[in-house]
């Protein structure tokens, strides 16, 4: 069954870049812990931790111990491991931010604080400053999509919750298409809300989101841009001329009352090595300040992810190599794991970014396909599959 020495010798090459790329080497016991260090001092503030653990660290659900002393802890379990132990969960807690680096250690705990999120009632009451809108305009026609209007009418479902945070995603997916955008019959314009409420902070973390993919809706689109925000909502962002190609979309992210001190978060490289979750780096390497620098100035030459932007990205794939985009990370994101600096935070952000603006995104548009071959979930609202589509 060809099984030559050709063969052999390629599986064995295989398999030992596997092993050397992703934790073949033993690890020594590494701290499950990360680090935040926040802009100032100030109140108490809520956060949610996205955290991947190595396999048997975390049984049940993650806690998280603030400078030793253990907290209440909301863990929302994404993914777990084949022993049943957690693998990736979105953790959320309160700390007090201090203008210095603190450390979070978890632990496990036998419960994970994860239902009784808020109902669309409580999250559209007086506690909280929310309103968020998208605004679009093409000769002197204005279409909104309201995120307190659809909230409201039942469009969104829940992506946290518990006692200390509730995240929903507020958008329709039924074939109705209720909320989409256009001037004409197809109404390519899908809008999405992500909203994050912390119960005890006014303030609530919006993400507003242009999508142009539907598969059956396919259309560039121009218009002026308007983002909202606030309860009332004020015009916190706006362009106008601009293309929206059909197969992209744009992501941009405000607090819509009150927003808390800055933190910046240190993910631990070693134990993200641990958890074989990144390849095995070296961790003796050390990247210079100056380097870290120059990768930010870099950043800021370029135009740092704003919507149909490129960022550090080269645009044309023939062009030559040695360049920091090509690799099995990008240089950026490298750094940024080496280094966990704010300026490369942004910079990782940014380039990330760019990614919604390559012309590769779907979402079927059409009921009656199946999403997997053998599996009845209708593919409807999805991203585009090969069983759905075979010739995309």
């Amino acid at each position: 069954m060809g099984c030559t020495i050709k063969n052999v010798l390629a599986r064995l090459g295989w398999g030992f870049l596997l092993w050397s790329l992703f934790g073949g080497y033993p690890f020594a016991a590494v701290p499950n812990s990360i680090f935040l260090e926040a802009e100032g001092s100030g109140p108490p503030r809520p956060i949610t931790i996205s955290r991947v653990f190595a396999r048997g660290d975390i049984p049940h659900y993650a806690q998280a111990i603030v400078d030793g002393t253990p907290v209440p802890t909301q863990c929302n379990v994404k993914t777990r491991w084949p022993d049943g132990s957690v693998q990736h969960a979105l953790i959320s807690f309160w700390f007090r931010p201090e203008g210095r680096r603190i450390e979070i250690r978890f632990r496990d705990q036998a419960e994970g604080m994860d239902r009784g999120g808020l109902t669309a009632q409580q999250m559209l009451s007086g506690d909280y400053e929310f309103g968020a809108i998208i605004e679009l305009e093409q000769n002197g026609r204005i279409l909104r999509a309201d995120a307190r209007e659809m909230l409201a009418q039942g469009s969104f479902r829940y992506w946290l919750e518990g006692p200390i945070c509730t995240q929903v995603i507020i958008e329709d997916l039924s074939p109705q298409r209720r909320h989409d955008l256009g001037w004409d019959e197809h109404r390519s314009f899908h809008p999405i809300f992500v909203a994050t409420f912390y119960p005890g902070w006014r303030g609530v973390r919006v993400e507003l989101i242009g999508e142009n993919a539907w598969t059956t809706a396919l259309q560039d689109l121009t218009y002026t841009l308007r983002l909202r925000v606030g309860n009332p909502p004020m015009v916190v962002y706006e362009r106008s001329s601009l293309t929206h190609y059909a197969r992209t979309r744009w992501r941009k992210v405000f607090w819509s009352g009150p927003e808390p001190v800055d933190v910046n978060i240190n993910h631990n490289l070693a134990y993200l090595v641990a958890s074989r979750v990144v390849p095995n780096y070296d961790l003796t390497l050390k990247v210079p300040s100056r380097a870290v620098q120059a990768e930010y100035e870099q950043f800021l030459k370029t135009d740092r992810g704003e919507i149909n932007g490129s960022a550090q990205w080269v645009r044309y794939f023939g062009t030559t190599g040695g360049r920091g985009d090509i690799g099995l990370f990008p240089r950026w994101y490298v750094r940024y794991l080496y280094t966990f600096d704010r300026r490369l935070r942004e910079v990782f952000l940014g380039n990330a970014h760019a990614s919604g603006h390559v012309p590769i995104h779907y979402r079927e548009g059409l009921s009656g396909r199946r999403f997997l071959a053998g599996r009845q979930e209708d593919a409807f609202g999805r991203v585009v599959s090969v069983d759905a589509r075979p010739t995309v």
